[in-house]
């Protein structure tokens, strides 16, 4: 495996390189990072290249100042010939209506609570700004 960081549309965006072959990128959903692929990582890159990325504000990249948004996140990704997407929308526009509703109810007092969760207690501990990760009171408002 390779890992590193890339200078990518102001941020630095972390990345790791499994396996050789035709390049696949797999990118995480909302909160998520690279590790939440360690399991399937492996099958994938048996007869390909899999390019995991951390997102802006998720993992181990660092948050930057810019809105949090999808159109900027999948303007930081390469050009794709084929997109997959599996259980999320391509727009918020996509989530259901309920949905919608709540996300934009995300305020600190929700932020408060999903530090609880073992999703923030894994992205703390890989997160080099935990301050100013996805579930920042910042970055709320754009949930």
């Amino acid at each position: 495996m390779k890992s590193g960081y890339a200078p990518v549309n102001g941020l630095m965006m972390y990345y790791e390189i499994h396996g050789s072959g035709e390049p696949v990128i797999q990118m995480h959903g909302g909160v998520g990072s690279t590790g939440m692929f360690s399991q399937i990582i492996p099958a994938l890159a048996s007869g390909r290249q899999v390019i995991a990325v951390d997102l802006q504000a998720h993992g181990q990249t660092a948050d930057i100042d810019r809105p949090l948004a999808y159109e900027a996140m999948a303007h930081d990704i390469e050009m794709l010939r084929k997109l997959v997407l599996v259980s999320t929308p391509c727009k918020r526009a996509g989530w259901y209506p309920e949905i919608q509703a709540a996300m934009g109810t995300f305020d600190p007092e929700k932020v408060e609570q999903m530090k609880q969760s073992p999703m923030y207690q894994a992205y703390v501990k890989i997160a080099p700004r935990p301050d100013d990760g996805a579930c920042s009171s910042r970055n709320s408002a754009s949930f």
